[in-house]
């Protein structure tokens, strides 16, 4: 995907007449996150759904009928040719899963192990999610090398021209919430002193919030692939180093968000730093991790002038190393899980059966999530406009332009984003989110922030949009 940024030409900011006069306001906020604001009001045609389809529970995942019963075997894999109605049939009779539990001790939610409908993604840009889902053994023959012009994205693309992507049609049955977009989208970074005071207070009362309910929030695990799946997660804080901007709080507040986001599908989750005093703080920060590792981010470069080797601390390389320490602890057995889950540190997981996207991983394929964007919104910052000063224009406008409609659900489990089917072979259809504003909306998940309904270039602002329904619907 290219990362070339375009020039945009903004018009003279509006005028706001209001003060900020009360810095307790800030610090006493708690954002009502399950509520909708007046811009947010769903205002569109009511979308005729069609009744959910059922298609019979593979054999591979039927139990038994009694306890001595055996699965029936399960049969031969077809070849990608053979292979019809997509997303509705194991592609790899190795990749099927076996019960451990009966159906009946599970949430209701959570019985259908039958594969998503899906789509295959032939386009490396718009696969990339900084996530991916994999089975072991074709995740053990990719090598990866180390050199000073990787960056923590590396760790993201392990399968981008080795094998295909699967991506889901619905975008709710497997994506993850890029955090960290959002704080980049407000330019926090370039705010007056007095309007990043506010906006850093108010993100983080909201994510605060946000992880106290993930942690309180019941289990999903499904006890028969729970256990099967090593989730891993490079993380840095920050301070030096060449990997991102975000302040150490906020990136620590995200990988607290996502940890619990992922902890409530998968049991077994480890990180990965490259500094000691990482290493300490999630030794203390009560999560309960499979596994801390410390990896070495310190990289020989030859110096373009001089031609002289110096040692440079490089913690973007910590994507790559990441992937390299799983591959040592799954080829030592040290690590016994059949499969493994790659994310980076600041993405919030929506999922809706871990069997059925188990399922779709092969020895040719993987499952990426949809990465989805958040954006800043009144409903988020709520007392931001009020510090708002002049050097301040590009997020007044942000907060503005973002005043869209708002599809808003409980769960996931409660609305759909249906993409069309194509097979990322084009972008032509792709809309432009700063022009068209009526192509898009923006969704909301249960604690999340709203969202693009859509996915493809954050730099461009250009997106491959999904149809938002306000309720679950079967995609076209």
């Amino acid at each position: 995907m290219s990362m070339h940024m375009r020039s945009i030409q903004y018009s003279p900011a509006p005028q706001l007449n209001v003060s900020f006069t009360n810095e307790t306001e800030v610090t006493q906020l708690r954002v009502s996150r399950n509520t909708t604001s007046t811009s947010g009001a769903l205002v569109r045609k009511a979308t005729p759904t069609r009744p959910p389809k059922e298609p019979p529970t593979p054999p591979a995942l039927q139990a038994p009928t009694t306890a001595a019963a055996a699965v029936a075997p399960a049969p031969a894999p077809a070849e990608p040719s053979q292979i019809t109605g997509l997303g509705k049939a194991l592609h790899d009779a190795s990749s099927a899963v076996t019960p451990s539990v009966a159906d009946a001790a599970l949430p209701k939610q959570l019985l259908n192990a039958t594969p998503p409908d899906v789509y295959s993604c032939h386009d490396a840009g718009e696969a990339y999610a900084a996530a991916y889902l994999t089975r072991k053994e074709p995740f053990l023959k990719h090598t990866y090398g180390v050199n000073p012009r990787q960056h923590m994205e590396t760790g993201g693309t392990v399968f981008r021209r080795q094998l295909v992507a699967y991506k889901t049609v619905d975008m709710f049955d497997f994506g993850v919430e890029h955090l960290s977009w959002l704080e980049r989208r407000l330019s926090m970074q370039t705010l007056s002193k007095s309007a990043k005071n506010v906006a850093m207070a108010e993100l983080v009362a909201v994510l605060k919030e946000r992880e106290a309910r993930l942690r309180a929030s019941p289990s999903r695990h499904d006890p028969r692939v729970s256990n099967d799946v090593m989730v891993i997660m490079p993380f840095f804080s920050g301070g030096s180093g060449d990997a991102g901007h975000s302040v150490p709080e906020l990136r620590q507040l995200y990988l607290n968000v996502t940890f619990w986001s992922f902890h409530r599908h998968i049991k077994d989750i480890s990180v990965c730093v490259c500094t000691e005093n990482d290493a300490e703080w999630l030794r203390g920060n009560g999560l309960p991790w499979v596994e801390i590792i410390l990896e070495n981010c310190h990289i020989n470069v030859t110096d373009k002038d001089t031609g002289k080797i110096y040692d440079k601390f490089k913690p973007s390389l910590l994507g790559v190393l990441t992937s390299r320490a799983a591959q040592r602890r799954m080829s030592t057995g040290k690590w016994k899980h059949p499969y493994l889950f790659y994310t980076e540190s600041d993405q919030v997981l929506f999922l809706r059966s871990l069997a059925g996207l188990l399922s779709l991983a092969s020895s040719n394929r993987y499952v990426a999530p949809h990465r989805m964007l958040p954006m800043p919104t009144m409903q988020t910052f709520q007392l931001l406009p009020r510090a708002f000063g002049l050097v301040d224009r590009h997020a007044t406008l942000e907060l503005k332009r973002n005043e869209r409609n708002v599809i808003s659900a409980a769960d996931e489990y409660q609305l759909s984003c249906c993409f069309d089917r194509g097979e990322c072979r084009t972008r032509s259809h792709w809309k432009p989110w700063l022009k068209q504003t009526n192509e898009f909306n923006l969704v909301k998940v249960e604690d999340s922030f709203p969202m693009v309904s859509g996915e493809g270039n954050f730099l461009r602002m250009e997106f491959r949009t999904c149809e938002a329904h306000s309720t679950l619907v079967s995609c076209p």
